[in-house]
């Protein structure tokens, strides 16, 4: 059971702490015709990675692309691009941007990933300045 807000597919940012990520029709309906769209996610939990494990996935495979990037914007690196399920992907700065691309005609049921916050570093207050990874 996933706990936390839904997200659906749109083009802006979000900080969060965990939740559901669905394409722009959610959990109920198919993914439309030419969307073009930008979705940047960021953890708000400080030095935390986010994550998020796709648990369905059904997309046109010849037209219609999700593209993952590591960061806040399109000019990180791409972690992932196509049109198959993306599987986990994990950010190392802290946030995930991604940017969907429809073609003109077929839609499919579109998505769903759960979403976490992973590897949340807290410094120690010791003497040696110690980094526990969670």
């Amino acid at each position: 059971i996933v706990s936390g807000p839904a997200y659906n597919m749109s083009s802006g940012s979000i900080s969060t702490d965990g939740g559901t990520f669905y394409d722009a029709a959610g959990p109920s309906g198919s993914y439309g015709n030419n969307e073009i769209l930008t979705q940047t996610f960021c953890s708000s939990v400080v030095n935390g990675q986010i994550q998020f494990q796709f648990t369905s996935w059904a997309s046109e495979t010849c037209c219609d692309f999700l593209t993952i990037y590591d960061g806040p914007t399109t000019s990180g690196p791409t972690l992932f691009s196509g049109s198959s399920n993306p599987g986990t992907i994990t950010s190392t700065t802290g946030c995930l941007t991604f940017y969907w691309d429809t073609d003109g005609s077929v839609v499919a049921a579109g998505w769903a990933a759960t979403i976490a916050i992973v590897n949340v570093q807290t410094p120690l207050d010791c003497n040696g300045g110690d980094v526990v990874t969670r």
